[in-house]
């Protein structure tokens, strides 16, 4: 932690330089009109733990309490501090801790942090099933200095490092125009590693293509890079040639978030359709009306989609392998289309049957194709039901085509 006040100013080069352990903080806010913020920044940033704050004077709220939930399903470590220790009487105080305990208890085993020792120990223990408490004030200090010791200690939950050697996969978040850089990605590198000069297959667009582009600089943490690898948040300027915009109007009109960079080994084919197995969050809130043609909206990793859920025997393409080919060559001259046409099965309806709290779904994409991989995890919060689940298959339309 730096006062850079004191030191005067630093370039982030320097204190990238002079740090011996570097946190990046993703705020995802806690009012209800931000909750989506909230979903997008569990499934898109692979965070290794969730910090959520409870503030004693309001007590835990339901917005509170739904993140929680988001994070204990989405299995990642979660810490509880609870601030403005120093604005509510002993009683006060005690009562918020019960409150807490309480719903952790009903997912997590939490335990409350009260000295250095307590850090030590529990921290380097630190498992999925334990949610650390801490108690601070920022007015009087009390339990800082405990929850920055947890800060420096605790360690990577990801494990990036197995990724290290796949073909590089990035998940673009954030695209951003700069002056005399153009334009620039921001998301997180998911596999394998990314070098300034690799060249690499943007997509997928609208119609499921897949384009070769040039990585033109790199910046992490600010600071300039010659490569990157899993497990990293960073920017990239890429080469889209000497004419920039008409470039992007090839593209519909430009790079949306949802959108992949991948190394052209993976062969990547643009996903309508697929299949995923669910658990309800709310067991006490099954949808007792669900149907086909129902459209939820799917969070996983940067896509967030609407999608229509589909009868178990609508006509799909299964996965075919495909050869490795260069990123010049065509794998199926056959480009996929978007089925633009008025969905005439929205009033040929089926009442899907609920057994228990979990639940194999076929969905399609409504708006355009993605780039899902099977193992993936997503996240459903729809009006009518929560549910986490994982794509356990997926099919593919037609062929793709490298431009």
């Amino acid at each position: 932690v730096t006062n850079l006040s004191q030191f005067g100013k630093l370039t982030w080069d320097q204190i990238v330089d002079a740090s011996s352990k570097i946190l990046t903080f993703i705020d995802v806010a806690g009012h209800e009109k931000y909750f989506k913020t909230v979903i997008h920044g569990l499934c898109s940033h692979h965070p290794d733990y969730a910090i959520i704050t409870v503030c004693p004077v309001q007590g835990l709220t339901h917005k509170t309490r739904e993140h929680f939930e988001l994070a204990f399903a989405l299995k990642v470590p979660v810490a509880i501090v609870i601030t403005k220790t120093d604005k509510v009487k002993e009683d006060e105080l005690a009562n918020t801790i019960e409150e807490v305990q309480g719903l952790v208890k009903q997912y997590r085993i939490p335990l409350r942090v009260q000295n250095t020792n307590d850090v030590v120990e529990l921290t380097r223990n630190l498992r999925e099933r334990i949610a650390l408490i801490f108690e601070v004030s920022t007015r009087t200090g009390h339990g800082m200095e405990l929850f920055k010791s947890f800060l420096r200690l605790i360690p990577t939950h990801n494990k990036w490092e197995e990724n290290f050697n796949d073909p590089a996969l990035f998940h673009i978040d954030t695209v951003f125009e700069v002056e005399n850089v153009g334009t620039v990605f921001a998301g997180l590198v998911v596999k394998g590693n990314i070098r300034v000069k690799q060249s690499l297959l943007l997509g997928p667009d609208d119609e499921g293509h897949f384009r070769v582009l040039e990585v033109k600089e790199i910046q992490c943490k600010k600071v300039s890079v010659r490569s990157v690898y899993a497990g990293q948040i960073c920017t990239l300027a890429l080469d889209l040639g000497p004419n920039p915009q008409e470039w992007l109007k090839s593209v519909g009109g430009g790079v949306r978030r949802g959108m992949v960079l991948v190394d052209p080994r993976v062969n990547p084919r643009a996903v309508w359709k697929f299949e995923v197995l669910l658990t309800f969050l709310e067991k006490d809130q099954i949808p007792k009306n669900l149907t086909t043609n129902y459209q939820p909206i799917v969070n996983t990793q940067t896509v967030r989609q609407c999608t229509k859920i589909l009868t178990e025997h609508e006509e799909t393409v299964d996965h075919c392998p495909t050869n490795t080919l260069n990123s010049s060559e065509v794998i199926n001259e056959k480009k996929l289309s978007i089925d633009q046409s008025p969905d005439t099965t929205l009033n040929d309806q089926k009442l899907i049957e609920i057994k228990s709290d979990h639940l194999t779904l076929r969905l399609k994409f409504k708006y355009h194709p993605e780039f899902i991989e099977k193992g993936q995890r997503l996240l459903i919060t729809d009006q009518n039901f929560k549910a986490v689940g994982e794509i356990t298959r997926v099919f593919y339309d037609a062929g793709l085509q490298y431009v």
